[in-house]
């Protein structure tokens, strides 16, 4: 019996409109980033905040992968990362 890996990549995305607290505008943003869902704003005078920005199990396209790789697998039962049998992009 022959095994295979298949690797299929999946593009999740989600978007949220936020007000920026306490009359800061972007120019009061030092720092940012986006962590486990939340979008996380630090703010020059050391203030921060955190807001959710979405739901990532309702964003993902299950039916479409946005790129899928399949591999042998060797002998010991492991994906041969080196050798690609087939790729779609």
């Amino acid at each position: 019996m022959t095994k295979i890996h298949v690797t299929a990549d999946y593009v999740a995305s989600t978007e949220a409109t936020i007000e920026l607290p306490g009359g800061k505008t972007w120019k009061d943003v030092e720092r940012w980033y986006v962590k486990w869902g939340e979008f996380v704003a630090q703010f020059k005078d050391g203030t921060s905040m955190e807001c959710e920005i979405g739901d990532f199990d309702v964003a993902i396209d299950w039916k479409r992968p946005s790129a899928v790789r399949v591999r042998p697998v060797k002998a010991d039962g492991q994906p041969d990362w080196d050798n690609m049998l087939s790729e779609d992009n």
